[in-house]
């Protein structure tokens, strides 16, 4: 259990996540939204074989 606290406390330094970000990071909502985004990107790279160039229009609303 040790070995994970380095190793949790290393990816905290290396990606500055202090209290507040890592409680901002793993909030519900964080983790309900993240999950159907990613489908969402997955989906819009995807349709590039039958939309061609206009998949960088879902790919680009997935974006924001």
């Amino acid at each position: 259990m040790a070995e994970g606290g380095k190793l949790y406390g290393w990816v905290a330094g290396a990606f500055r996540m202090d209290d507040a970000t890592w409680a901002r990071h793993a909030s519900p909502w964080s983790v309900w939204t993240r999950v159907p985004i990613a489908l969402l990107l997955v989906l819009a790279i995807w349709s590039r074989v039958w939309l061609g160039w206009w998949a960088l229009l879902p790919v680009a609303l997935v974006g924001v």
